[in-house]
């Protein structure tokens, strides 16, 4: 190959090369500002900051009754309608008065020397997302003496172009997500899991004797219970590109079948 001819294959090459980089650039751009315009749309111009204020509440008077950090969270909220913000602001302090509550019940049964073995932990979340507020703010109070866990919660759902809270339904509708399905899902999980192995239990509306077989074979009015009780049972946290539900698992039970409240816990799934 002469030099010309090299030089050519060489300058073709590099020439290839050049404007491969360049289209991967201009493809980059293009999809970071397709992307980011999609992203402001469904985030909006509001700012939480202007609706969710998070301030510190001190606990280290219980410092007797508790470990890890006593400097708990807070939220109150502003720039929303004037009952939903009494409202959520009430439920809020009774949440934190009702921290007194357990902890004076606590340190009424130390007796003597004691290290403290009880502990305080938050789950809470804020943001704002196709212009709709979501807080979620869980408690739990791990309670020594054998006393089991004490859980409590707030949430909220507020649409801020229309200033109103929102039902659950009304919320998933934005998503077209159906309340029956969620339904469903809580009951296979919740009724018909590996660890439910009730033999007979007194249904809850009937209050008739039934198995789990009978459960299983009109799952579809156990459902629409579920469905039925949906916004009393059912917590949910709209969030950026994430919808998650929090429930307690013995009130889904308890809508099916009576039990007792053995089994304190909380729990999530995301849609």
């Amino acid at each position: 190959m002469d030099k010309d001819k090299k030089d050519f294959v060489i300058g073709s090459i590099i020439l290839g090369i050049l404007l491969f980089m360049l289209c991967s650039v201009i493809v980059i751009v293009l999809y970071k500002k397709e992307l980011d315009s999609s992203l402001n749309n469904a985030i909006s111009d509001y700012i939480v900051s202007d609706y969710v204020y998070v301030e510190k509440v001190d606990l280290s008077r219980y410092n007797d009754i508790y470990t890890g950090d006593l400097q708990i969270p807070k939220i109150n909220l502003n720039n929303v309608s004037s009952d939903v913000k009494d409202k959520f602001n009430t439920n809020m302090n009774d949440i934190i008065s009702n921290i007194d509550e357990v902890s004076s019940s606590l340190r009424s049964k130390i007796e003597g020397e004691y290290t403290p073995n009880s502990s305080i932990s938050i789950n809470m979340d804020y943001s704002i997302y196709n212009d709709i507020l979501s807080v979620k703010y869980v408690i739990y109070i791990n309670r020594d003496f054998d006393l089991g866990m004490y859980i409590d919660n707030i949430y909220l759902n507020y649409d801020l172009n229309n200033n109103k809270e929102l039902s659950n339904k009304e919320l998933l509708d934005k998503d077209n997500i159906d309340i029956n399905t969620i339904s469903t899902n809580l009951f296979n999980y919740n009724i018909l899991n590996d660890n439910n192995i009730i033999d007979k239990a007194i249904d809850s509306v009937s209050n008739e004797e039934i198995t789990l077989d009978y459960i299983k074979e009109n799952k579809e009015e156990y459902i629409k219970r579920i469905s039925d009780n949906f916004d009393n049972k059912v917590n949910i946290y709209y969030g950026v590109n994430k919808i998650e539900i929090g429930y307690f698992p013995d009130e889904i039970i308890n809508i099916c079948y009576k039990q007792e409240l053995l089994n304190n816990e909380y729990l999530y799934m995301e849609l």
